[in-house]
């Protein structure tokens, strides 16, 4: 267990902060974010000793007099513990009342009397073994081995407590196998049915930092392009780390997946949703950009808002034929004139399904005359299209069946 650290937290770029809290919140809500502060010193220390931990090693080689030379390098309390257990007799599992040859007799109690020497100091030591043959040291190097790999085991830190802002990004983490670590997400974190059940600390925009403080994340998981800088910003002052994900692409969502993993304690099971997500998209490659059709793409009528340059529906609309007519905007989203998307001539038109809205069709089937040819209007939920999670699999293949249904 990480030792507990009592000095002063208050810092020059959380003090301002701090202040805050305690003039427009309780006593309670000062030793909440004081206990944060803690606990992100104790994480750096984990994390120190985790460093010292991979340094280790051990060679083994064959001197020029025949002798054995094992070197290894551990850490200061293992070496202690390795020291202590060389001089402890050696029983086998398995009692014996036959006498034992002399090179197996009391197995520890050998390998001392081979050592030539043990030199500690540091966190490494040097162990010499002067033997006839090889045969005769193998079962003690066995021995030796076993113990020195059960005294280097490091402690597995436990996974962190962690915090989504944004609804593909808490997604993402349930399917990188790693849900049982979120504590909290925003507003519209409705998949999987997990995600939805979890306590709300705000939306993609504005955070509720006295739920978050209560909560006690120790890690925030951000979305490059929409999670606003100042909000990155207030989580860091009250000592949370703040990891970006960018999904702007479909192979960024792997990308994702295998770090999310990595952070979180399931590197396996998120290594497996990233491969079935990869060949799930190669068997959906995208059309010649020579045979793309011409589609203007609607998140809502008032204000008629479209999807940029930048935002992933792009290769989406690829592998279903179709180019997004304001690919050239370069940025996530923006708002466009009625009269600027009759200019850019699409032959395909999605619509987002809003509620309140009975008739989605009727403003683009008012405009007919005003566009080229006829136009082919279709309706669908937007969850799995646009969201950045592995579902977008289910997205593509709802888009490219309605597409063939409407043009085909």
């Amino acid at each position: 267990m990480c030792q507990d650290f009592k000095e002063r937290v208050a810092t020059a770029e959380n003090e301002e902060f701090l202040l805050m809290i305690a003039r427009h919140g309780t006593a309670s809500h000062v030793e909440r974010a004081v206990r944060q502060y803690r606990r992100a010193r104790r994480c750096q220390v984990l994390e120190a000793e985790s460093e010292r931990y991979d340094r280790r090693s051990l060679n083994w080689r064959v001197d020029e007099d025949g002798s054995f030379v094992l070197s290894g390098r551990f850490a200061p309390e293992q070496g202690e513990r390795i020291t202590r257990r060389s001089k402890r007799p050696w029983r086998t599992s398995r009692p014996s009342r036959k006498k034992l040859p002399r090179k197996r007799r009391g197995g520890w109690g050998v390998i001392a009397g081979w050592c030539i020497g043990l030199r500690g100091g540091g966190s490494g030591f040097r162990v010499q073994m002067a033997t006839p043959s090889r045969l005769a040291i193998r079962p003690a190097l066995v021995a030796l081995l076993l113990v020195l790999a059960l005294a280097a085991s490091p402690l597995q830190a436990e996974p962190p407590r962690v915090i989504a802002l944004a609804p593909h990004l808490a997604e993402l983490v349930f399917a990188a196998g790693a849900g049982e670590t979120l504590v909290g997400t925003v507003a519209w974190s409705d998949y999987p049915e997990p995600a939805a059940e979890l306590p709300l600390i705000g939306d993609a925009f504005r955070l509720d930092l006295e739920r978050i403080i209560g909560l006690g994340p120790e890690l925030a998981l951000a979305w490059e392009g929409g999670t606003p800088l100042a909000a990155a910003e207030r989580l860091s002052g009250l000592g949370i780390e703040v990891v970006w994900i960018r999904t702007r692409s479909l192979g960024e969502i792997e990308e994702a997946l295998r770090l999310l993993g990595e952070r979180l304690g399931s590197p396996a099971a998120a290594k497996d949703a990233a491969k079935a997500f990869m060949a799930d998209l190669a068997d959906r490659p995208p059309a010649p950009r020579e045979h793309l059709v011409p589609a203007f793409y609607q998140v809502s009528e008032r204000p008629l808002y479209t999807l940029g340059g930048r935002h992933i529906i792009n290769e989406v609309l690829a592998r279903c034929g179709l180019a997004n007519v304001f690919a050239d905007l370069e940025r996530e989203a923006a708002a466009v004139d009625f009269e600027a998307v009759l200019a850019r001539r699409p032959q395909v038109i999605i619509i987002s399904e809003e509620s309140g809205n009975p008739t989605p069709r009727a403003r683009w089937q008012r405009a007919q005359s005003q566009l080229p040819g006829p136009v082919a209007l279709i309706e669908l939920d937007p969850t799995t299209l646009i969201r950045p999670t592995p579902r977008i699999i289910e997205g593509i293949d709802l888009l490219c069946g309605k597409v063939e249904a409407s043009t085909g």
